[in-house]
């Protein structure tokens, strides 16, 4: 079975880019680091609060279909 760990690459949004730059300079790499870590890491799960919670929540379940299509073995963007 495909783990987050065999992963190479991940599905990253514009949006996604859009919304991080909307936050104070001190939360943006907070939230960088999540989006990597989340699609790399099996148990890694931010606890965020506030506006970073809020966007999380819209970026979450981009990166959770993103993981299902790889180990699904899809041949979409998400895993080109």
């Amino acid at each position: 079975m495909k783990t987050k760990k065999d992963r190479n690459k991940f599905y990253f949004m514009r949006s996604f880019y859009e919304a991080v730059e909307t936050l104070a300079n001190k939360d943006k790499s907070k939230m960088y680091e999540a989006i990597i870590k989340y699609s790399f890491e099996e148990d890694y799960v931010p606890e965020f609060k506030g506006t970073l919670a809020t966007v999380w929540l819209l970026i979450k379940p981009v990166l959770d279909n993103s993981f299902k299509q790889y180990k699904n073995g899809s041949q979409n963007n998400a895993n080109r």
